[in-house]
């Protein structure tokens, strides 16, 4: 396991992750106040605004409520892909994705994306199933 932690990158993956399950939109003061619930010790603004910006690494207890919260596996959200993990798909869990989830990561896609993942599914439905 890794041992350094590159805020940057940390908060890269956050940012991520929280466009994923559709809180790409919040600001700092928002974030906290969504997390309110999750951290009845409190949470400052400051703290949630130095993770989105990838100046901070929360500490491991938080690290593992935000995980929970966003649904993506600790280490992920902490160092990146796990390279001895075999799910390779990004901050993914080992569970499929219901479709409420898949619809909230579509709807976070860029215009671009989307033209692209559109195009890759007019080929799969060329492919007869097996």
């Amino acid at each position: 396991m890794p041992s350094a932690v590159d805020p940057k990158a940390f908060g890269t993956r956050f940012r991520q992750a929280m466009q994923r399950k559709g809180h790409g939109g919040l600001g700092a003061t928002q974030l906290a106040e969504a997390l309110v619930s999750e951290f009845p010790e409190g949470l400052s603004v400051q703290s949630v605004h130095k993770w989105v910006n990838g100046t901070a690494v929360p500490r491991p207890d938080r690290l593992a409520v935000l995980a929970r919260w966003l649904d993506v596996s600790e280490h992920w959200l902490r160092f990146g892909p796990d390279p001895k993990a075999s799910n390779r798909q990004t901050g993914g869990s080992d569970r499929p994705l219901n479709a409420k989830d898949l619809a909230r990561r579509l709807q976070a896609l860029s215009e671009p994306q989307r033209e692209i993942l559109e195009a890759l599914l007019l080929e799969f439905e060329k492919i007869p199933p097996e």
